[in-house]
């Protein structure tokens, strides 16, 4: 109720609804009549289920996307984010319940330029299979996933915009994956805030800036 409500606001382009609790089921699509709708926050709405990202996928306006903290699904309802034409920014840190499925799904949103995985611990090599569809992505976090390793590293070498890779605190990557990574892309610069295996041995061979402490 509360949501459409909100809709009658019809000249929005901003919203900020973090730890909302009122927020579930297919309540979300009712925002789709807020047709200038462009900065979308939900972070930390944990009653969003997979049926309410669906319904965020008619907000064909949106171009900023927070669902930072929301740990009600699994990320499988973005299945149809190609609809999403708009969508630039999507922030999905920190959400414990997204899996490799999931990101199969965000990767249907193929105008994205940045996308934040920090700390989403379910996701694996396996989710990143499909990021090389994201063919305008230039900055990509996965700061904290610790299951991604050199393997998952090989499936950003089609990632041709990629600028800015966080891979702080991914323990399983080493000095093989980083060199490899570069010599596939263009990317221009890699942040380390934690030791990566053998990661200073190549330091000094590399012309991408590292932001790194060990």
């Amino acid at each position: 109720e509360s949501v459409q409500y909100l809709a009658s606001f019809t000249s929005l382009t901003c919203l900020d609804l973090a730890s909302s609790r009122c927020l579930e089921g297919t309540s979300l699509g009712g925002l789709s009549i807020i047709t200038c709708l462009m900065n979308l926050n939900l972070s930390r709405c944990d009653k969003i289920r997979d049926e309410g990202l669906l319904s965020l996928c008619s907000i064909n306006s949106l171009t900023i996307l927070n669902l930072r903290s929301c740990s009600g699904f699994k990320g499988i309802g973005l299945r149809a984010g190609n609809a999403l034409t708009a969508l630039k920014d999507l922030h999905m840190d920190r959400c414990p319940g997204l899996t490799n499925e999931g990101l199969v799904a965000i990767c249907t949103i193929t105008c994205l330029t940045s996308l934040n995985l920090a700390f989403c611990r379910k996701v694996s090599d396996a989710g990143l299979m499909g990021i090389s569809s994201l063919k305008r992505l230039t900055r990509l976090k996965l700061f904290g996933c610790q299951f991604i390793s050199n393997t998952g590293l090989s499936y950003l070498h089609g990632t041709t915009s990629l600028t800015e890779l966080d891979i702080s605190h991914c323990s399983r990557i080493t000095d093989r994956g980083l060199k490899e990574l570069h010599v596939a892309t263009g990317i221009k610069e890699v942040i380390l805030y934690s030791h990566v295996e053998g990661v200073q041995k190549i330091l000094s061979l590399i012309d991408f800036r590292v932001r790194a402490r060990f």
